[in-house]
Order: C-alpha cells, then structure tokens, then sequence
C-alpha cells in the first residue's frame, strides 16, 4: 500500500503539520481508541478486488424488476411531498 512506506507517511505528516501518528492521534482519548490488532483479510490485488465487487454486484436487483417497470407499471419519480391524486 502506497501509504504505508514510511517517506510518505512522513510527507502527510508533515503536511498537515504533525511529526507523528502519536501526535496525530493524540487529540483522542484512549478509551475511544481501538486497543486490539483489526481482524482483517489479506489484502487482495487489484484483480482479485474488482473481481470480488463485480461478483457483489452481480447479486443486486435492478429497480426496473423491482417496482413492475417491465409490466407496464409508469415510470416516474415523484418526490416525497408531491401529493398523488
């Protein structure tokens, strides 16, 4: 990850005008901080990711099936205040 390399981590910090991510993290208070390790997944490459959000996508449901579009239902969008008559 681009960030993690140690130069730039320090041309952030320097351009928001802090030395560290102690100091950066500083203004929270400990108890409102993460104390343990994150239970994440190994990162993916850039493939393998669009392959996964492409497959999540996959799973979704147009809106055209979903409000009868395809049986002949009026497509139209009225906003919330709009009284129907």
């Amino acid at each position: 990850m681009a960030n993690s390399v140690p130069a730039i981590q320090q041309e952030m910090l320097d351009a928001i005008g802090v030395t560290s991510i102690e100091e950066l993290f500083a203004q929270i208070p400990r108890d409102h901080r993460l104390a343990r390790p994150l239970d994440l997944p190994p990162a993916l490459s850039e493939r393998e990711l669009r392959r996964h959000i492409t497959d999540i996508l996959a799973r979704n449901t147009t809106t055209e099936v979903v409000n009868g579009h395809k049986q002949g239902q009026i497509d139209k969008l009225l906003p919330w205040n709009c009284p129907v008559e």
